[in-house]
């Protein structure tokens, strides 16, 4: 809010913090179109299922659920914009690798699916509409964030 109580203009480029902001979408969505090779990868069987690191596009929708849900509870349209992006397509690009990691086993891919929207949905819906706790749902996407970057540690340990 500005000192006149006018909410301003996410669309005013004449702004400085509406050009950092239009950046900063624009890598966070190039960001989030990245896993779209790794995907292409499953489908061709270039690599297997077995061997793709899950743990990234799980921490990738936490990561986005909660960065949403700060972005709700202070509205800020492009935290809510990019981070609405990477929901949808992490969710995607999940259910596409429960697709070709349970192709044979359909129920098992639905149910996984049903399950990572229900809990993405159900996180949102609690950070969001029960707690309305703004610091709550800033300091958990920094820890998810980080946990975000660390995710690729998951082929280390296997």
């Amino acid at each position: 809010m500005t000192d006149h109580g006018i909410k301003p203009n996410p669309f005013d480029l004449t702004i400085f913090k509406n050009w950092v902001g239009l950046i900063g979408n624009i890598f966070a969505i190039i960001f989030f179109v990245a896993p779209i090779s790794l995907m292409m990868k499953l489908k061709k069987k270039e690599q297997d299922p077995k061997n793709t690191p899950y743990l990234i596009m799980m921490m990738n929708i936490m990561n986005c659920v909660l960065w949403l849900s700060f972005g709700y509870l202070i509205d800020d349209y492009f935290i809510i914009f990019g981070n609405a992006i990477g929901l949808f397509l992490n969710l995607i690009y999940l259910g596409l690798y429960f697709y070709f990691r349970f192709e044979s086993k359909a129920n098992l891919y639905v149910f996984l699916n049903i399950i990572s929207i229900a809990v993405a949905l159900s996180l949102f819906l609690f950070l969001s509409c029960v707690l309305k706790n703004e610091d709550l749902a800033k300091y958990s996407a920094m820890v998810f964030n980080i946990l975000m970057y660390a995710s690729p540690g998951q082929k280390i340990v296997n």
